[in-house]
């Protein structure tokens, strides 16, 4: 919020005192909920518990999901199937 704050006081600097800079506050609030969004997307929170959990049991890396495999064909499926049987997993 410093950064957009920062760059819209440069902006009505430059503005001329002739020609004063008009904000439209419909176009600012869609810059500022932008603004929040990107920075959340870029941003995440991990909980005193998690972290706890995490050095307890020795992970090497972070998991956030779990991967699930997707098959585009029932034949690749059928195929993966039979040799998870065979293989025992």
């Amino acid at each position: 919020m410093r950064r957009l704050e920062d760059d819209e006081a440069k902006e009505s600097a430059a503005a001329s005192k002739e020609n004063p800079l008009k904000v439209d506050p419909k176009l600012r609030a869609k810059r500022v909920a932008l603004r929040l969004q990107f920075s959340a997307n870029r941003s995440s929170r991990v909980s005193a518990t998690e972290c706890a959990l995490f050095v307890y049991t020795e992970q090497t890396r972070w998991i956030s999901h779990n991967e699930v495999p997707l098959f585009l064909s029932r034949p690749l499926f059928q195929i993966s199937e039979r040799k998870r049987l065979l293989l025992g997993a």
